[in-house]
């Protein structure tokens, strides 16, 4: 009868086989905790509602549960509501739209599916994060925005009376905070990888910026310029392989023109 022991500390399961024969020879087989440990996986779909204005059409997210741990992510595709069917987390009916959408959202899931049995075979401990990011193609050179942000400005803090000021330093800062506290109002995230940024996350932190800070046009354009650059510096680097802002066209309006009133006019005659 075959004896099984567990070490915790090793994380394997040893099956200690004595065959009967006269050899009496005995089998030492190692399995990995994750071979044998019932292991929870999980892709699902749900509609990104904003804390706006309601509208028709909603972009689709996922979510990746792997035992307990979660992670997000953009389906790139947009459904109208009433086409969305909550509880399957796809779209209802048998439409030429539907059906589309649903081959779509299928592809993913058999996708990131065959990511997560790959990193089963390879490796003991397994997250969604990892699943993710095998998903998205992400090796070593994948970044998320806000470490990438963070980086530039502690940089541009060594350059401080060097080729940089401390005002622009300062602003960067600020624009740090106001991106952190953004994904989290409007994500509920921490950060978002480089390769997941779109325009809408533009436009989107554009108009956070103007009526949840309520910061001037001007000022809100400032800080649209610093992220701005930061993205074309992270693209030019071959850490994204778009640029959202290709297509993105802001600017400050102008400020009013101001004259002269008579009364200074005279004042500029006297000393001429």
């Amino acid at each position: 009868m075959p004896a099984v022991t567990y070490n915790g500390y090793l994380q394997s399961i040893t099956f200690i086989f004595i065959l009967s024969d006269d050899s009496a020879e005995i089998i030492f087989v190692q399995l990995k905790k994750a071979e044998f440990m019932r292991s929870t996986f999980k892709v699902l779909f749900y509609l990104k509602r904003t804390k706006s204005t309601p509208r028709a059409v909603y972009p689709v997210m996922g979510r990746i549960t792997v035992n307990g741990t979660i992670s997000q992510f953009s389906a790139k595709i947009n459904v109208p509501e009433q086409l969305w069917e909550v509880k399957g987390g796809r779209a209802k009916g048998k439409s030429v739209e539907s059906e589309r959408i649903n081959r779509h959202l299928d592809n993913i899931r058999i996708q990131i599916g065959k990511h997560y049995q790959s990193i089963c075979d390879h490796d003991a401990y397994v997250t969604a994060e990892k699943v993710k990011n095998a998903w998205l193609g992400m090796g070593e050179r994948y970044r998320t925005l806000v470490d990438v942000f963070e980086h530039y400005t502690n940089d541009l803090f060594k350059r401080i009376g060097v080729d940089r000021s401390e005002s622009t330093w300062w602003r960067y800062r600020a624009v740090l905070g106001h991106l952190r506290a953004f994904l989290k109002h409007e994500y509920n995230l921490h950060d978002i990888p480089l390769l997941e940024l779109e325009q809408s996350f533009i436009e989107q932190y554009h108009v956070y910026l103007k009526t949840v800070c309520h910061l001037k046009a001007g000022s809100a354009c400032r800080y649209i310029d610093c992220l701005n650059n930061v993205v074309r510096i992270s693209f030019n680097n071959g850490l994204m392989p778009r640029n959202p802002f290709a297509s993105y066209s802001y600017s400050a309006p102008k400020e009013p023109r101001t004259f002269l009133s008579e009364k200074e006019l005279r004042v500029f005659r006297r000393h001429d």
